[in-house]
């Protein structure tokens, strides 16, 4: 099934454009605090790597569920560490819950493609 892998990719590409926000929102939208600018871009840097493993390759589910945990904690870093910054808090909440919620949906998804890139190749685990 090709369509099921051209999903993942897609859902993938989403997330690499999230973090590749990240990374650079905190200089567009001002942060005030280095914590919110340090987290935003750790974890846009994370997002975005897991992200491209995942589009290139689409067996490895478990990079959507690492990225799944970096939006979660993106969703409750902003309470934990008391932000100084409005923007901050609300840009890292957003896209804390839309990594989040593709994530899940990636991670959902399994691959037609085998671990050694063969379509339609199961192996099993040894």
């Amino acid at each position: 099934m090709e369509a099921q892998d051209n999903s993942i990719r897609s859902l993938a590409g989403l997330n690499f454009l999230f973090g590749i926000w990240l990374i650079i929102s905190p200089y567009i939208l001002n942060y005030q605090g280095s914590q919110a600018r340090w987290q935003s871009t750790v974890a846009g840097i994370v997002v975005a790597i897991l992200a491209a493993a995942r589009y290139f390759a689409p067996s490895q589910v478990w990079t959507s569920w690492v990225n799944a945990v970096i939006g979660l904690w993106m969703i409750i870093s902003p309470f934990a560490t008391s932000y100084n910054s409005t923007s901050a808090y609300w840009n890292q909440v957003i896209f804390g819950i839309l990594i989040l919620l593709v994530s899940l949906g990636n991670a959902s998804m399994h691959s037609t493609v085998g671990r050694h890139g063969t379509p339609g190749t199961h192996h099993p685990a040894m």
